[in-house]
């Protein structure tokens, strides 16, 4: 089974974040748009130098985002050997664009996410073991993260002498992935994507009647 979806998104006067060189560019007319309310700058009426500037939010961003998002499902299974099924998602974002300044694949803004899940069984035994893809992100010269893989696996199994009893244990992050250390802020990496959990072992017990 094979899907794509196509979306595309704009959102209207998203606050947006007016600095001090916008304020002078709009008062000078380098740029066309005016200076918000609340916002302003002062200057001197004998000679035009800038006295004061008044910067800060307002509501007047543009927001515009693209993409796809595919998927495909793959299924097979063998009497001897159990049943397999295997689940890709990609998600690609084609524009990501605020008050027309393109920040697509910028820092923070990786371009794709891939995320691949596989699953075994057979008789009472389940086995799932899935990889997660952050891309890229960032500028070699400036900010930069390489591609982020976690490996999750779980094992379930079933008794046949306690019904809708399920036993499972395994790991987030198997290999014990940590991120690299890059950040535009005091945090240590970008906390918005990644996590320094580390690898997280776990055990369950599924009782359903």
């Amino acid at each position: 089974t094979i899907k794509a979806d196509y979306w595309n998104t704009e959102i209207n006067d998203v606050i947006s974040y007016v600095g001090a060189q916008t304020i002078v560019n709009r008062d000078n007319g380098s740029e066309a748009r005016p200076i918000p309310p609340g916002l302003s700058i002062r200057r001197n009426p004998a000679n035009g130098a800038i006295i004061q500037i008044i910067s800060g939010s307002t509501n007047e961003g543009v927001l515009k985002y693209s993409g796809i998002d595919a998927g495909a499902t793959f299924s097979h299974k063998y009497a001897s050997l159990g049943k397999f099924r295997h689940d890709l998602q990609w998600s690609h974002v084609m524009k990501s664009e605020v008050n027309g300044s393109d920040f697509n694949g910028t820092f923070g803004s990786p371009k794709d996410r891939i995320a691949l899940n596989n699953t075994w069984s057979l008789g009472p035994v389940d086995v799932a073991y899935n990889i997660n893809v952050i891309a890229k992100n960032g500028d070699k010269e400036n900010l930069y993260v390489p591609s982020y893989v976690l490996n999750d696996i779980q094992v379930t199994y079933s008794p046949s002498f306690a019904k809708g009893m399920k036993l499972s244990i395994g790991m987030v992050n198997a290999f014990n992935k940590q991120p690299a250390l890059v950040s535009d802020s005091s945090k240590p990496f970008n906390y918005n994507l990644y996590d320094a959990y580390g690898r997280q072992t776990y055990f369950k017990l599924e009782q359903k009647f």
